[in-house]
């Protein structure tokens, strides 16, 4: 069964330049005393269970996003675009992404547009090229995804858990000790590609605060996470 997935401009670029094959998402349901010495354990089967000394109760929970040898499909933000080249009454349409490429061949069928033309006001008579607004990721319908994920692995951790390999795998670009990219400086400078310690997950970390904080969960609250590996499906 397919589960749709969010993700940002930057992560979906990281994600098919291969760089990113982790992401973390919050449990919705967290153990009581998060913050005490309560420690719930949580596994992708669907239920939540306390420690064997009872020193919490925990809450059933539902794993939004399948099992492993599942597959997910990215919404990421989109708009329309209406192209003739200049001949009337002839248009094609199309989806454009954020990063400005449009959906590859071939296209879906012309009818799954036709409502979508309507409200993006799109004339017959356009020529040329023609845009229409921005859509935030959510509004995005499955036909129109172009990457698909297959699972490989679920696990359940508390997010300051994350190690720097780990924060690699989130799509963050490691560092040599000189503070250059190790991918464009660190192996042509003379320097050793020494990844700076705690540099991975820091930047991990303040990520993690722009999507996050503002949603109640922010990287101080340690909540507890899903961790969900997966590899790009051509």
């Amino acid at each position: 069964m397919e589960h749709p997935i969010l993700f940002s401009t930057e992560m979906v670029q990281a994600i098919l330049e291969g760089k990113k094959t982790q992401t973390r998402r919050v449990i919705e349901v967290q153990p009581e005393g998060m913050m005490g010495i309560c420690k719930c354990h949580y596994s992708p089967s669907g239920h939540a269970y306390s420690n064997t000394d009872g020193s919490c109760t925990c809450q059933p929970v539902d794993f939004p996003y399948g099992q492993p040898g599942g597959d997910l499909w990215v919404r990421e933000t989109w708009r329309l675009a209406s192209i003739n080249a200049e001949i009337a009454d002839a248009q094609f349409w199309t989806v454009q992404f954020a990063d400005f490429h449009v959906m590859p061949h071939p296209q879906p069928k012309r009818e799954l547009f036709l409502k979508l033309v309507e409200k993006d006001k799109f004339q017959k008579s356009n020529t040329g090229i023609k845009f229409g607004r921005w859509r935030p990721s959510i509004h995005m319908y499955r036909w129109m995804s172009r990457i698909n994920l297959g699972i490989v692995h679920i696990r359940a951790e508390r997010l300051q858990d994350i190690t720097d390999e780990d924060a690699t795998k989130e799509g963050i670009q490691d560092v040599c000790h000189c503070g250059d990219y190790i991918e464009g400086h660190g192996y042509h400078s003379g320097h050793s590609a020494v990844s700076m310690p705690g540099w991975a997950t820091e930047n991990f970390a303040s990520l993690w605060d722009s999507i996050n904080g503002k949603r109640g969960y922010p990287w101080a609250l340690n909540p507890w996470v899903w961790v969900i590996e997966f590899q790009k499906v051509k």
